[in-house]
């Protein structure tokens, strides 16, 4: 699952290449789809990443500024998918190659995915 917050940077690691048609250009156009409907509207941003590893043998690594790159209105569960494209220009998921499916939650600035707390219970051993 990928994280997300908004109004800032946002690091993505992937593994795309491994899934990738070799006989295309390494362009990546990245599609999220809000889960939760809003009546008969579907809400959905895509924006092309360039692809920022040093190697893509292993991971692909990409940076997504919300509110620059692409700019979310809603919050909540996004469905997104990866597509291979032709050119670096197309955001038209149509002239791609589907290469990865999954699930990223955009949270506010502020808000934390879980908390995690520890109770803390004090042992004293009278003698």
């Amino acid at each position: 699952m990928i994280l997300l917050r908004k109004n800032q940077l946002n690091k993505i690691a992937l593994t795309l290449t491994e899934l990738a048609n070799p006989l295309i250009a390494n362009n990546w156009l990245f599609v999220f789809h809000l889960e939760q409907s809003q009546g008969d509207e579907e809400y959905s941003q895509r924006s092309q990443l360039p692809d920022l590893g040093v190697s893509n043998k292993r991971y692909n690594y990409f940076e997504l500024t919300e509110g620059v790159d692409i700019t979310f209105i809603l919050e909540g569960m996004y469905q997104y998918t990866v597509y291979q494209m032709p050119n670096d220009t197309s955001t038209d998921e149509e002239e791609g190659e589907l290469v990865e499916t999954g699930k990223m939650k955009l949270l506010g600035v502020e808000e934390t995915d879980y908390v995690h707390s520890v109770a803390t219970n004090t042992y004293i051993n009278e003698q």
